[in-house]
């Protein structure tokens, strides 16, 4: 089985650490998490975020969106260390996450992907943690084979994973995507429950998923344009505006 508290993909993109794991800094007590003038740019002399900077509040939810290629999963991977940062910083409560062991890093942050891919029966939980973690889910059965779930259930199943891990911030990668209509339903509710008490980075594209973090950055080749909650930026009828204008009148 896997550690218990290790919910990230059983893929090797995501096992197989391209990172040094030198870190060895004590476990922070503060879940905030933070991007401070972080650039990041592959070997190849691609740039793809060009100092941006932006505070997730312990326990408060914020997501990310924008165009394809803006950044957005980059910051994930950043945050996860699948990456490091080309400059700059990323902070669990005000500690470097290179100066995390990796062991500590992922026992912090479940990485909830968006193909799902996560096995909640591959972690250590007792019957009753598996009872409560398929209640909040809204999954019927925690060892289902993924080929026979719906990609909403395969996300539900990843997201009881995640709540088994016991990891008090949460990564969730274009949850919505895809969807049918009562699974992004059921997908939402089992979020509700399961961001309570903990740091959420979002990215997300759909307007009924971003509305439900606390704080909105919108994302512009590697950039920064608009952050503010959602009612602020429709107000500014700008760049957040026109990424979601035509689920405006579908909706």
């Amino acid at each position: 089985m896997h550690d218990r508290h290790s919910a990230f993909p059983d893929t090797p993109a995501y096992t197989q650490a391209q990172v040094e794991d030198r870190g060895q800094k004590p476990r922070p007590s503060d879940m905030s998490t933070s991007f401070h003038d972080v650039h990041f740019g592959y070997d190849g002399g691609h740039t793809v975020l060009k100092g941006i900077s932006f505070d997730i509040p312990a326990g408060k939810m914020i997501a990310l969106t924008g165009h394809l290629g803006a950044g957005k999963r980059s910051c994930a991977r950043l945050l996860t260390r699948l990456w490091d940062v080309s400059g700059g910083q990323v902070c669990i409560g005000g500690t470097d996450v290179r100066d995390l062991p990796l062991k500590t890093l992922r026992e912090l942050v479940a990485y909830v992907p968006r193909d799902g891919g996560l096995l909640a029966d591959r972690l250590e939980a007792t019957a009753a943690e598996r009872r409560e973690a398929a209640c909040i889910a809204e999954i019927d059965d925690l060892a289902a084979p993924p080929e026979i779930l719906s990609p909403g259930e395969r996300r539900r199943l990843a997201l009881a994973a995640a709540i088994l891990s016991q990891a008090p911030i949460l990564i969730l990668d274009e949850p919505a995507h895809a969807l049918s209509a009562a699974d992004e339903l059921a997908w939402r509710r089992a979020v509700a429950n399961v961001r309570r008490g903990r740091t959420v980075l979002l990215i997300a594209h759909r307007l009924a998923t971003l509305r439900m973090a606390d704080a909105i950055v919108v994302l512009e080749r590697g950039e920064i344009v608009e952050e503010g909650k959602h009612e602020d930026l429709l107000a500014w009828n700008d760049r957040y505006t026109a990424l979601i204008a035509n689920q405006t009148i579908l909706n």
